[in-house]
């Protein structure tokens, strides 16, 4: 079943015989689609197989699709709103990820599952950003906390519009990580930036490929589902587009400059699960990581690519992962013990900013073991039944 959904992502057509679509759990086929946020690329691989699929399962994905295009238009339309504005003040933006892929990649067909509009603004910048956005009925959402906690625990501020209801949230970063020890991120990401086109012909300004292919690899360090085929999707048409001029070498130069070189080998890991060849061998050699190191991340993407989603494995994973993802052990280690709030919240599925999660996370150490050796025992008790 996983294996003809990444079939219909990869290839966006599928040739198999009606005897195999027959043997297929639809219900599952479909929540294993959603989960993975695919359903539009899903939906118009198996469109010249409607036949072949349940009329109620075809229909639902319809829907998701058309809902997915009207809504992606909304993000495209506000972004534009919100750059216009900004460049009047003078005020450099790129969008990241979401709408920036969608008019790039996607404008064949411009329905891709997401949630928010990301955009990067210089950090000299924020102050005078903040007030357009004031300006544009834009406001930001503290949750309780400190500003001071937002601009030195995090990398974006997250803001709402107030008079319309149901608008998308603006996540308006200055950094793409957590901030570190260590050289800054991708320093020529503004002078690398180029401009496309959207389907009404509207110019503006996205960071370049290489810098984006960054982005969905620094992306992978956040806690969610590491393995969703929508970021490896994302990797297989960024790769595909631009492979001809694809700069290696200023993806070799950044990996070993920012110490990124862990993450930059797990995405091309990932890409090769549903495009094998496409990625150059040497690229690999060249990122110079141990044996041992290559190994596991090769293991875990195998291992993960093969389980069902669940919860816990969802957890256990993204916490192994921080091993795999960065290219030393310390940085790993200080960003667990010093995990930022709202990570600590999703990742013991806890609400966050009430008063109970902010106790929690002040006595986390606590907390942490608590559940460690709750865990154990669980595990022993499920032993024991067996």
């Amino acid at each position: 079943m996983l294996d003809l959904l990444k079939g219909a992502i990869a290839h966006s057509k599928l040739n198999s015989e009606a005897a195999f679509f027959e043997q297929l759990d639809w219900v599952k086929f479909r929540g294993l689609a959603e989960y993975h946020e695919v359903v539009p690329v899903v939906y118009q691989a198996l469109k010249n197989h409607d036949l072949h699929v349940p009329p109620e399962i075809m229909s639902s994905m319809r829907d998701y699709y058309y809902r997915c295009l009207v809504w992606c238009q909304s993000l495209s339309k506000e972004f534009l709103r919100v750059s216009d504005a900004f460049r009047g003040s003078g005020i450099a933006v790129l969008p990241l990820k979401g709408v920036a892929l969608l008019n790039d990649l996607y404008s064949s067909s411009p329905a891709r599952t997401m949630s928010d509009i990301d955009i990067l603004v210089r950090e000299t910048d924020l102050c005078r950003a903040e007030r357009v956005l004031v300006g544009l009925n834009y406001r930001q959402e503290l949750h309780g906390l400190k500003k001071e906690y937002w601009r030195q625990r995090h990398y974006h501020l997250v803001f709402h519009r107030i008079d319309v209801p149901r608008a998308p949230v603006l996540e308006v970063h200055w950094m793409l990580d957590y901030k570190r020890n260590g050289p800054e991120l991708l320093p020529r990401i503004w002078e690398r930036e180029r401009a496309i086109e959207d389907a009404q012909g509207q110019r503006f300004a996205v960071p370049s490929p290489e810098d984006s292919f960054f982005c969905l690899a620094l992306h992978l360090r956040r806690f969610g589902k590491i393995q969703c085929l929508k970021n490896i999707l994302d990797l297989k048409l960024l790769l595909e587009k631009y492979e001809r001029g694809f700069d290696w070498d200023y993806i070799l130069k950044e990996s070993f400059r920012g110490r990124m070189r862990s993450s930059v080998y797990f995405s091309l890991c990932q890409a090769d699960i549903i495009m094998p060849g496409l990625t150059c061998g040497r690229v690999f050699e060249r990122l110079k990581l141990s044996v041992c190191k290559k190994r596991m991340i090769a293991n875990f993407i195998d291992r993960h690519s093969r389980r069902a989603p669940a919860a816990d494995g969802e957890k256990n994973g993204y916490l192994f992962s921080q091993f795999l993802l960065y290219d030393g052990l310390f940085e790993p280690v200080r960003y667990i013990i010093n995990i930022p709030q709202e990570q600590f919240c999703n990742y013991y599925g806890l609400r966050p900013y009430t008063k109970k999660s902010r106790l929690l996370y002040r006595i986390r150490f606590l907390f942490i073991l608590y559940r460690l050796i709750k865990g154990c025992f669980s595990l022993r008790i499920r032993g024991w039944q067996k």
